[in-house]
């Protein structure tokens, strides 16, 4: 499982520490439990951060996507496969 986490506080980061290896600022990857994944991802929902999980799936891909928060980046199911749309930057006015 992999999540890529942005300003969460550090009662769940220091969680994912324990249990993950932060690879990069942010970044944390480990095999967990399905169980522990999905504790660690509704303790994300709950704060007001911006995160990213990956984890694997049966599927085409062999893995699923999960977002949280402002993302640019948004995972969507186009008839079974998962891609990436890009969310245009509300705060940016194009003339």
């Amino acid at each position: 499982m992999v999540f890529s986490v942005t300003g969460a506080p550090k009662k769940i980061t220091g969680r994912m520490q324990r249990l993950l290896l932060e690879i990069s600022p942010g970044i944390y990857v480990g095999n967990i439990s399905a169980k522990i994944g999905k504790a660690i991802w509704n303790s994300i929902l709950e704060c007001e951060c911006s995160a990213i999980a990956v984890s694997s799936a049966k599927n085409e891909a062999g893995f699923i996507i999960a977002s949280h928060g402002k993302n640019r980046r948004e995972p969507i199911d186009n008839y079974g496969i998962s891609l990436v749309r890009y969310r245009r930057n509300d705060g940016i006015k194009i003339k």
